[in-house]
């Protein structure tokens, strides 16, 4: 969603700074939602119209698509609870980069399979994925420790069987 606790336009000031090292840079910005015109207008004014895409909300499998299309997930928000979409990235073997302090931040391994970053820091952002953006080998090493950590934690059949383990202790 394009709404303000998901941070939408902060990703226009860290491509800002991206794109003055690197012109190939492209943001895929994901769904919709108020905060759209904004994002726009802060594109062109920023002259960064050209470097991002705006894709509206698609469900199920077609999500890997998108998914695969990126080099890097990124997930700036600034309050959340435990999003899904992180993983989702992490099952398709992307590096993930999002805000430290909210739940899912509990599915990245900081260095390991992506970064986890201050809010609003720019330098912190900057810097974390500039190192993604120019280093092919990290991305597939943080991608491919994403897609095992997501296999190894969290698949729905581990969440069930730790539920009824839950309940089932409850019951006793």
């Amino acid at each position: 969603l394009f709404i303000e606790r998901k941070n939408p336009t902060f990703l226009l000031d860290v491509l800002t700074t991206l794109t003055k090292s690197r012109s190939d840079i492209v943001v895929i910005f994901w769904g919709k939602g108020p905060l759209e015109s904004q994002i726009l207008k802060k594109a062109k004014l920023l002259e960064l119209y050209d470097k991002i895409r705006i894709q509206k909300p698609i469900f199920g499998k077609e999500k890997n698509k998108i998914h695969n299309l990126a080099d890097i997930f990124v997930h700036p928000s600034t309050d959340e609870g435990f999003a899904l979409a992180p993983l989702e990235a992490m099952a398709c073997a992307k590096p993930v980069v999002i805000t430290n302090g909210y739940s899912s931040s509990e599915a990245v391994d900081d260095g390991v399979n992506g970064f986890l970053c201050n809010a609003n820091d720019m330098n912190d952002w900057t810097r974390k994925l500039t190192q993604l953006v120019n280093n092919h080998q990290l991305r597939k090493r943080m991608g491919q420790a994403s897609l095992l950590k997501v296999k190894k934690e969290f698949q729905w059949s581990l969440a069930v069987k730790k539920h009824l383990e839950v309940f089932s202790s409850l019951i006793k």
